[in-house]
């Protein structure tokens, strides 16, 4: 997976790099399983063309089955994807905001005071 340039919308590089990474991995996990499922469905392409046999329909049961795990899958690995990136998201800026309060704090100007910094 390429990224489109090095300033890109993420917050920081730090979140970009743990995002891109497991999206990578999850991103592979399910090119698996997408290669899995082409392979069932080639199968019960074949077993569609001998209806006449109950075993190639059972058969076909079976692997509808499967089908329909693997589809489950993928739908998990995206929840997944989803809700490590809104988490890694949501660190990062609650990260920052912190960052930005201490700054703020520590450069605030006493109202009323002889204009030096609270410490």
């Amino acid at each position: 997976m390429q990224r489109q340039g090095a300033n890109s919308s993420m917050p920081s590089e730090k979140l970009d790099a743990r995002v891109v990474q497991t999206f990578e991995k999850r991103f592979e996990e399910v090119e698996t399983i997408f290669n899995d499922n082409s392979s069932l469905i080639r199968e019960i392409s074949k077993n569609q063309q001998n209806l006449g046999s109950e075993a190639s329909l059972i058969g076909n049961a079976v692997l509808f089955r499967q089908l329909n795990a693997n589809i489950g899958q993928v739908v998990q690995l995206y929840s997944d994807m989803s809700k490590q990136y809104c988490k890694a998201l949501q660190n990062d800026q609650n990260t920052k905001s912190r960052a930005c309060q201490s700054h703020v704090v520590s450069n605030h100007t006493i109202p009323g005071g002889n204009g030096s910094t609270a410490k």
